[in-house]
């Protein structure tokens, strides 16, 4: 078997590999924008009604509601700020991005014939290093896991193209 053989067999496998976990990526960031609800759109909604304490001069015991809806309203907001919510959902993003234009570079890698295949190989690998290493997210296993799953059932069963 030649080494040009066994790269492309390689590439295939990486080819995969990225596409899991840019699909991983994408079911974990879904979840996340969802709980944003509950940490950036809530605690605008209960800042709306603890500024409404105005209407306290008319509504008996609303400085009480407005007042708890103050405190549960900070209490989201920073627990979003501390855990760093926003820059965990970009860098999933970036990596999305990152292993499904990968996988698309190992896929044509695979498919087609490219000058220098060793060297060529060789700069995926650094990529997909460069990405590994540099990576500030990681996504829970059982999305990974179910990743997996749509990721295999797809090549599995290709669509078909006209």
């Amino acid at each position: 078997m030649s080494t040009g053989i066994d790269l492309r067999d390689v590439a295939k496998r990486r080819e995969t590999e990225c596409r899991i976990e840019a699909e991983a990526f994408d079911l974990w960031l879904s979840f996340l924008d969802k709980t944003n609800w509950i940490t950036d759109i809530l605690p605008a909604i209960l800042s709306t009604i603890a500024g409404a304490a105005i209407f306290g001069l008319f509504l008996p015991q609303w400085d009480i509601w407005a007042g708890m809806a103050a405190f549960l309203s900070s209490a989201l907001i920073v627990i979003h700020k501390r855990r760093n919510c926003d820059a965990h959902q970009a860098e999933c993003k970036r990596l999305i991005k990152a292993y499904r234009g990968l996988a698309t570079k190992y896929r044509t890698f695979h498919e087609i014939d490219v000058d220098n295949p060793g060297q060529h190989f060789s700069m995926l690998e650094t990529i997909i290093a460069t990405i590994s290493e540099t990576a500030d997210a990681r996504t829970p296993e059982k999305y990974r896991q179910k990743a997996k799953e749509r990721v295999i059932g797809k090549e599995a069963y290709p669509e078909k193209t006209a």
